[in-house]
């Protein structure tokens, strides 16, 4: 293992005196530093893997977005659909109900007695 030395003002050092003795945890000052830096290291491959986890979240909805969008489109295409059609059979019940009128018209003035169409013809009814 290689030997590094490193100079620390001398509160870190009563801090790193401070913390050896009264945890217990460690022989020395220099065995505390070395697991203050795997400490360190664990952090940064966890942020690491953090950071993986949410590129891969961000994919995942980038997805989800554009399904619902596809969604969303196929959904306005069928309203628009829909009220189309709503608005031709509008349409077609007008005609229908002109064509009824009609029939109607068409009926009274083929039952009518002679009197009546003779009436009407004379005065303009249309029936």
């Amino acid at each position: 293992m290689p030997r590094i030395s490193i100079t620390v003002p001398d509160e870190l050092d009563e801090y790193l005196n401070q913390q050896s003795s009264e945890s217990g945890d460690f022989d020395s000052k220099s065995e505390m530093v070395r697991e203050s830096i795997r400490s360190m290291k664990d952090g940064d491959d966890g942020v690491d893997e953090l950071e993986r986890e949410l590129e891969e979240q961000q994919s995942h909805y980038e997805d989800e977005i554009d399904k619902l969008e596809t969604v969303v489109e196929r959904l306005e295409n069928e309203k628009r659909t829909i009220l189309s059609q709503r608005e031709e059979n509008q349409e077609l019940v007008k005609w229908a109900k002109e064509e009824q009128s009609l029939q109607r018209r068409r009926e009274e003035r083929q039952t009518a007695p002679v009197w009546k169409r003779a009436k009407w013809w004379l005065t303009g009814y249309d029936g």
